[in-house]
């Protein structure tokens, strides 16, 4: 029987700046989801907030009180700025992040296949 237990953490300003997403969005008309990528807005709004994480549903409770009080506002004013932003930026075309498992799964099928080339 094993002990280990893989460690869980939770970004409490990741959730609380989605939320404030949704809230200033709610609004906005069907064309602006087609010309505006909401991870680009949570994105740019993350890269410009403290990261605070829980890694239990108390601290969760507890970091996100802390949080709301602390930088509640300054939260909602990045928002209102990374709509802004990438509102004004032209429409282009980019390319999604995919998922790690994704990847790693190529990388070992490549990796078979040189190792099946070497023999």
């Amino acid at each position: 029987m094993s002990f280990y237990q893989p460690q869980t953490y939770t970004n409490v300003t990741e959730i609380l700046v989605k939320a404030e997403v949704q809230k200033q969005t709610a609004n906005f008309n069907a064309d602006w989801a087609e010309h505006m990528s909401i991870h680009e807005v949570i994105a740019y709004a993350l890269n410009r907030l403290p990261s605070r994480y829980a890694t239990s549903q108390e601290g969760f409770y507890r970091l996100k009180q802390l949080v709301e009080q602390k930088i509640g506002p300054q939260i909602q004013a990045v928002v209102a700025q990374a709509l802004k932003v990438v509102n004004d930026q032209p429409t282009r075309l980019t390319t999604p992040l995919r998922p790690l498992e994704e990847i790693a799964a190529e990388e070992e099928i490549a990796k078979l296949a040189l190792d099946a080339l070497s023999v």
